[in-house]
């Protein structure tokens, strides 16, 4: 009988260690749970727990609940092994998971910088400061170029 009692420990034990997820993987989890929660925030308000009422706060707190779990769903995660690996992590993991976090977030924003810069959109409009009733700036359209700007003079008080 305790021949055969380490033997599923081992297998345990293996399995564990092959579920284990590397930092960025963690990173990556936490930042799709984040952007999922910051939408449901979003959805309510961004009001306080304490300004919702009792159907909303449950509310909130099923729709959280699904969100973390559809993060974990479709990184192929269970929730005890993303609960398990976060209790096991150490301090030089919960950098290196940080260290990849600020990565992600970094690359994020080069991708929305270089979307931005790409779309094509309106024109920039100038606004010239300085004008009133006195002295009003018409904007006109000449065609294909830049829009000139006419300034019109108006009647001087003395």
């Amino acid at each position: 009988m305790l021949r055969l009692l380490p033997l599923p420990l081992l297998l345990v034990a293996s399995l564990a260690t092959a579920a284990e997820l590397s930092p960025a993987q963690k990173a990556k989890i936490q930042r799709e749970q984040q952007k999922e929660l910051e939408a449901l925030d979003k959805k309510y308000g961004n009001r306080k727990p304490s300004e919702l009422s009792n159907a909303e706060r449950r509310a909130l707190a099923q729709e959280q609940s699904e969100a973390e779990k559809k993060v974990l769903e479709r990184n192929g995660v269970s929730q005890k092994e993303w609960a398990l690996s976060s209790l096991r992590m150490g301090r030089g993991e919960k950098a290196e998971m940080d260290a990849a976090g600020k990565a992600l977030a970094a690359q994020e924003e080069a991708q929305k910088k270089k979307s931005a810069q790409g779309a094509p959109g309106a024109p920039e409009v100038k606004i010239q400061r300085g004008f009133g009733n006195d002295k009003p700036a018409v904007l006109e359209d000449k065609g294909g170029g830049e829009p000139e700007i006419e300034i019109q003079r108006g009647p001087t008080k003395r």
